[in-house]
């Protein structure tokens, strides 16, 4: 499989690559063409390339799909909306006459497609029906749509060809539905009237559009309920009036069809996702009222709304919506033959990265035979892909798309960091979990290393974009040191389960669960309620509005009443057990202080904190953009020095001396 440029796109020039994998996955360094690469296949697929430009790509490899990942919003449906998702079949078939009518019946008895005709020619794909009889029925359903065609004399060549123009290729699913109300109406399919479509349990892969990128899951969600919804009032009838028709007790038919949406949550939980979808209760569904599709998420256990999540939540929800699709229409579904992505991991969690591999390489290459080529920036990315898969984009001097290696993919993603070419004497490199993770400890050792003096300087590189994983922390440090780099670590979070080794340190073990919990200390949220003059936090722990904030720490009874006061206020809101609140445990400051602190809190999922502290205390929902809150927590506990964690100068000190 190859690419081709004869021509000049922009920096590219006359390319011709190595043979790719059908799961290609291109590095490069910044401005080497990647995404000029991408919009090339792009204006190939929908044929606007300029006419001087020969761009070819491999035989087959008709139907593009470009990005697509990203899910939007799920609407809101009622009855009404799904009559108007079905308007369109129904109006469509009406408009036919018996003959048009009987010859799309033919075309799906017959299992033929106008839009998959070998060379374009019906007479080929159906030849077990005598010709001239299928001539005249081609003539007379034509004639029902397009009389005005006959007005100059046709050939049947000419009659043939028209029914490959796009207006009839869409017809195939008119009639499959067509077929489906027939056989469930017991009727001939000539004989069907409107209100046949609408009284008829018509399955979920009707109303949705059938292409992988183009799905829509509350269309699957709500046409089940209803379908189900049908099924009882019928066997309601059946049991009780002796009605004959063919439905199942309730319990029999989520036998034969189970819920939509608990497929789609037993993939969420599969993948360790942690939302789920909530499905419609039988009780509650009626066609009278909206049905809401919600996703919650389990931690919370609250409903999240889909343009609340961050951009890399985005990005993997729709690809576990895309796996659901996959499996669900299974033989109902089209794929394309290619798809392409732009950097699909720059916004996504590290946790997720070996997911957004798994799906693309294990479901979409090698279950579904679609080829895939993307784009990435990220070390940890390729540290996991495939080493067959790996391929590097260049544009100076010339034009290449070449196969590299997984060692030397991470020494050009990682070499643009001075310390891990030049001076290893004197500086480490700690690779963390997210641009949380680095900004935190990067500034804390930066403030520790204007006292100390530090030997070594310490260079934090995030693992990647959104919150971390540490197994992804783990595969990069362990890639990069095999090539050969003796000053490269790790540093991980707890999550009540890591431990330490040789070059992966775990920050917080034993102590706090990750990174959030140090940064949303509860000192450093009343010191920022003081810089805000918010919630009266003063006043309330007994402090006249001269009071530094920054020198809390140096008295520690004070320290203790501003916590104790913290957890008061939140206990106002959220109903903690007492004997949550009772248990705690000694943290301690670099500067000697210490202070009590409820265990439950220390070991929360700190990803989770922030969604529960800005409903505790108003005045921080005024940081609205991922990552803003953590930031200014973090300028926070440098201006309190030496009040910075005591673990946090432990992990540092320890990464200076080991070796």
């Amino acid at each position: 499989m190859k690419i081709t440029l004869q021509g000049e796109y922009k920096s590219l020039k006359d390319l011709e690559s190595d043979d790719l994998n059908k799961f290609t996955v291109i590095t490069g360094k910044n401005g080497s063409g990647k995404s000029q690469l991408l919009e090339l296949i792009k204006l190939k697929s929908e044929n606007k390339l300029d006419p001087l430009l020969t761009f070819t790509l491999p035989d087959g490899i008709n139907k593009i799909q470009v990005e697509g990942i990203e899910n939007r919003n799920l609407t809101i449906l009622n009855n009404q909306s799904w009559k108007n998702k079905l308007k369109p079949f129904v109006d469509d078939f009406l408009a036919q006459g018996i003959n048009s009518r009987l010859f799309f019946k033919l075309m799906m008895d017959k299992n033929v497609r106008l839009d998959r005709l070998p060379n374009n020619d019906i007479f080929q794909a159906i030849t077990d029906v005598p010709r001239d009889e299928l001539e005249k029925l081609l003539t007379d359903s034509l004639k029902e749509f397009e009389p005005q065609f006959f007005n100059s004399q046709r050939n049947i060549q000419q009659i043939a060809s028209r029914f490959i123009r796009p207006q009839y290729l869409s017809r195939h699913k008119t009639t499959l539905v067509a077929k489906f109300v027939s056989e469930f109406k017991n009727k001939d399919i000539s004989e069907l009237n409107e209100a046949d479509f609408y009284l008829a349990p018509i399955p979920e892969f009707f109303f949705d559009n059938t292409h992988l990128f183009s799905s829509q899951l509350e269309y699957i969600f709500y046409t089940y309920a209803k379908r189900r919804d049908l099924n009882n009032r019928q066997f309601f009838d059946k049991q009780q009036y002796g009605d004959q028709n063919n439905s199942d007790s309730d319990d029999d038919f989520i036998e034969k069809f189970p819920a939509p949406w608990e497929k789609m949550n037993s993939i969420l939980t599969r993948h360790g996702i942690e939302f789920q979808f909530r499905g419609i209760n039988r009780q509650e569904f009626s066609i009278d009222t909206d049905v809401k599709i919600e996703l919650v998420k389990s931690s919370i256990d609250k409903s999240i709304e889909f343009q609340h999540l961050s951009s890399g939540e985005k990005v993997i929800i729709g690809l576990i919506i895309k796996l659901f699709t996959s499996e669900f229409y299974k033989e109902n579904l089209e794929f394309p033959d290619m798809i392409v992505l732009d950097e699909p991991d720059a916004n996504l969690h590290p946790e997720m990265s070996k997911l957004l591999i798994d799906v693309l390489n294990g479901t979409f290459v090698n279950g579904l035979g679609i080829n895939v080529i993307f784009t990435t920036h990220s070390p940890s990315t390729i540290a996991l892909c495939p080493e067959e898969s790996i391929y590097q984009l260049q544009n100076t001097p010339d034009s290449k798309l070449f196969k590299i290696d997984k060692d030397n993919a991470l020494k050009l993603l990682t070499g643009f960091i001075p310390t891990l070419s030049i001076d290893y004497k004197s500086h480490k490199q700690i690779f963390v979990e997210s641009p949380t993770d680095r900004y935190y400890f990067q500034t804390i050792f930066d403030r520790l290393n204007l006292e100390k003096s530090y030997p070594f300087k310490l260079y934090f590189i995030s693992n990647g974009y959104g919150k971390g994983n540490c197994q992804q922390v783990k595969d990069i440090v362990d890639a990069i040191r095999q090539s050969d780099n003796a000053t490269c670590y790790g540093v991980i979070d707890w999550d009540l389960k890591n431990n330490s080794t040789e070059f992966i340190l775990v920050h917080g073990e034993n102590s706090r669960y990750n990174i959030e919990n140090y940064v949303y200390d509860p000192a450093y949220l009343m010191i920022l309620f003081m810089e805000m003059n918010a919630l009266n936090v003063r006043g309330s722990i007994g402090l006249d509005i001269s009071f530094n904030e920054y020198t809390l720490g140096s008295d520690q009874d004070l320290l203790q009443k501003s916590i104790d006061w913290f957890f008061e206020t939140y206990y106002e809101k959220f109903n903690v057990p007492q004997e949550q609140k009772d248990a705690k445990r000694e943290v301690e400051y670099y500067s000697g202080v210490k202070a009590m602190i409820p265990e439950w809190y220390l070991d929360f999922q700190g990803h989770d904190l922030e969604v529960k502290l800005k409903e505790a205390f108003i005045a921080l929902q005024k940081f609205r953009n991922e990552g803003d809150l953590q930031k200014e927590l973090t300028i926070i506990s440098a201006k309190c020095y030496p009040m910075i964690h005591m673990d946090t100068v432990k992990l540092m000190e320890e990464i200076i001396n080991v070796g």
